[in-house]
């Protein structure tokens, strides 16, 4: 008769224990657009993506608009666009190893928002968060 408690009680726990890990994972994200350190005119850079807490990630997009300052394809586009990281293979997105894309500064080098959907452990999947892009330097 105490058998079925038990069961119920251990159940219990390890849903509590899933819906924290969950709630571990959920990504606090930033963004940064950080100069080359090469001779080429100051306008190659590196848009990263960083994670500020124990989140670990699987892979992040970023949702590029068009107005944005930067263009991972070397030049300004009408539409926005949808880059990935890791593009192939398997990555770990975490603190001190944040995502990252060369891109050209096309614009004024000026805070901007991006959108990211970023998957992790768990089956976690922040779809669409907005982020911050700021300027290093």
């Amino acid at each position: 008769r105490e058998r079925p408690n038990v069961i119920e009680r251990r159940r219990e726990r390890h849903r509590a224990e899933y819906e924290q890990r969950k709630k571990d994972a959920t990504p606090a994200l930033e963004g940064h657009v950080v100069k080359s350190g090469g001779n080429q005119g100051g306008q190659r850079a590196q848009l990263e993506i960083r994670v500020t807490n124990s989140a670990r990630l699987k892979t992040v997009t970023v949702i590029v608009p068009a107005n944005a300052p930067i263009s991972p394809g070397g030049r300004g586009w009408l539409m926005e666009q949808w880059i990935q990281y890791p593009e192939a293979g398997n990555g770990v997105i975490e603190i001190g190893r944040p995502a990252h894309w060369d891109v050209d500064v096309t614009g004024e080098p000026e805070p901007f928002m991006v959108l990211a959907i970023a998957h992790g452990d768990y089956g976690m999947k922040r779809d669409r968060c907005p982020v911050r892009v700021v300027f290093d330097g």
